[in-house]
């Protein structure tokens, strides 16, 4: 208690909510021609709301939805506080062995426990998880889940630059030297900024992969990805104008938004900043306000380690399991449930499983008196879907 008491006490002595609150807004984007920039994001957003099937009319030249599938739609799992939020557990992405587990497949096929991961995957030609699941004996395969992320904003996260976030990575804050974010990278090498293992470098990127592996949708940036046994879409479910209308779509979507402070607020985003929150939630990033994400990666401990690969990548080296990406907090308020997938159910939940480098800031969160929480807490629930 001394240590937060010294540390909140240096906080108020230097005047400081550090902008928590008030920081300005990122500049205006270069001019573009507003009127078609709608009109494509209005295509978009017609084909984020559109509800696939097999043979679907709206498929360029495939097959429409599936034959693996997680959901008939964009916003079937993106729904959380509007359309582009993120998802119930009921929609989380098992992964089982580095492979994107479907729930659901056309009538009359079966459903794997597995297809083979398309971007960065396991590449063990055509074979499903229930084939590999007795390799080595019937030790089971490494298995993980996906909590679904919200979208608002991720057009504002796109466009935030590379040097930004390596030299966030390069950055110390002395009062928590254990805490050491590391630049997330694609199969590229590229600086990545999605993904729950940092492992998408560009929204583009992820919005054709989630086109394929969620919805059985061909498209120009990613083939869907069934077992070579199973029916393929014999040319693209999306052509290059419909993914580049999603994308416009998504990146268009609000950024998150904050209640007025009040003075209970205000207190709160002065004890989040205290007991060390900011340290990787960052209420901004270069032009990026309200963000609270350094957008890095971080060991949160052996209670959170997941071996299962990112998104839709392969499984990972043993020493990057409980690294996570710094979750954006802009729109906590409507995005339960929390954590990689979903086990948390309240944002009180998810601040106790953090461990590894984040233990000090938990101990220091737990430590508390309850008026200082419910303060804290009180002010990340403002942080709401725009």
């Amino acid at each position: 208690m001394r240590s937060f008491v010294h540390t909140i006490a240096g906080v108020l002595a230097g005047g400081a909510l550090l902008g928590l609150l008030a920081v300005p807004d990122a500049p205006a984007p270069a001019h573009v021609d507003e009127a078609r920039a709608t009109e494509r994001a209005d295509e978009g957003r017609a084909l984020f709301m559109h509800s696939w099937t097999r043979a679907d009319p709206r498929s360029v030249a495939g097959n429409g939805l599936g034959p693996y599938f997680n959901a008939t739609s964009c916003v079937g799992c993106h729904s959380r506080g509007g359309a582009g939020g993120g998802g119930s557990r009921d929609h989380n992405v098992n992964i089982v062995g580095g492979f994107v587990a479907h729930r659901q497949s056309w009538p009359g096929v079966g459903v794997p426990l597995g297809a083979p991961a398309g971007f960065g995957g396991l590449g063990i030609g055509g074979l499903t998880t229930a084939t590999l699941r007795f390799v080595r004996g019937r030790a089971p395969l490494v298995r993980g889940a996906r909590n679904a992320p919200a979208l608002f904003g991720a057009g504002l996260i796109d466009a935030i630059p590379d040097e930004t976030i390596i030299a966030e990575a390069q950055a110390r804050d002395p009062r928590w030297p254990d805490i050491r974010g590391r630049v997330g990278r694609d199969a590229t090498g590229a600086v990545a900024r999605f993904g729950w293992k940092g492992d998408v470098a560009r929204l583009s990127t992820f919005v054709a992969q989630a086109a394929a592996n969620e919805l059985g949708l061909t498209n120009p940036g990613q083939a869907e990805t069934v077992p070579a046994s199973a029916e393929r879409s014999p040319d693209l479910d999306l052509d290059q104008a419909d993914l580049d209308a999603l994308v416009a779509f998504v990146a268009r979507l609000p950024r998150p938004v904050e209640e007025p402070p009040s003075a209970l607020v205000e207190r709160g985003a002065q004890v989040f900043e205290a007991v060390g929150c900011t340290a990787c939630h960052r209420p901004r990033l270069g032009a990026v306000r309200g963000l609270y994400s350094d957008l890095l990666l971080h060991d949160l401990g052996a209670q959170l380690v997941d071996g299962a690969g990112g998104y839709y990548g392969a499984p990972l080296k043993d020493e990057q399991a409980p690294l996570w990406r710094t979750p954006p907090l802009w729109g906590l308020r409507d995005s339960a449930p929390y954590l990689h997938d979903g086990r948390a159910t309240t944002v009180d939940d998810a601040v106790r499983a953090h461990a590894g480098e984040a233990e000090p800031v938990r101990g220091l969160y737990e430590a508390l008196p309850p008026v200082e929480r419910e303060a804290l807490l009180s002010f990340l629930d403002t942080l709401q879907a725009p």
